[in-house]
C-alpha cells in the first residue's frame, strides 16, 4: 500500500482498519479475522483486523498510538496463498503484524 493510507483503530470493538484512500473498495474477503477488501482490478487495498488487542495481541497502547504503516503483501494464485505483513509505526517505533489465510 501506497502513500494516502488511511489507517485508524477503534477501541470500543478493538478494529485496526488499513486502506489505501485514493481506491475504492468494491468487494470484501472475509477470512474470519481479517477482512480484506478488493477494488475493481482485485487488487488488494483495504485490511480491517478484527480485534487487532484480543486477536492478534498487540498491546492497546501501539494501536492507540499509530503513526502509520507498511504493508507486505504476497499472493501465490496457484497455492491460493495470500501472507499480508504489516508494519505498524508508532512513536517512533516499530511493531509487525502478520496475518496468512489460504
Amino acid at each position: 500500500m501506497a502513500n494516502g493510507v488511511y489507517l485508524h483503530y477503534d477501541e470500543h470493538v478493538d478494529h485496526l482498519t488499513i486502506y489505501r484512500d485514493d481506491e475504492q473498495i468494491t468487494s470484501t474477503i472475509d477470512t474470519g479475522l481479517v477482512l480484506v477488501g478488493l477494488n475493481k482490478k482485485k487488487e488488494i487495498v483495504g485490511l480491517e483486523f478484527m480485534g487487532a488487542h484480543k486477536n492478534f495481541n498487540i498491546p492497546r497502547d501501539v494501536l492507540e498510538a499509530l503513526t502509520g504503516c507498511i504493508v507486505d503483501i504476497k499472493y501465490i494464485p496457484e497455492a491460493h496463498f495470500v501472507r499480508i505483513t504489516v508494519l505498524l509505526k508508532h512513536k517512533e517505533e516499530e511493531s509487525s503484524l502478520t496475518h496468512t489465510s489460504s
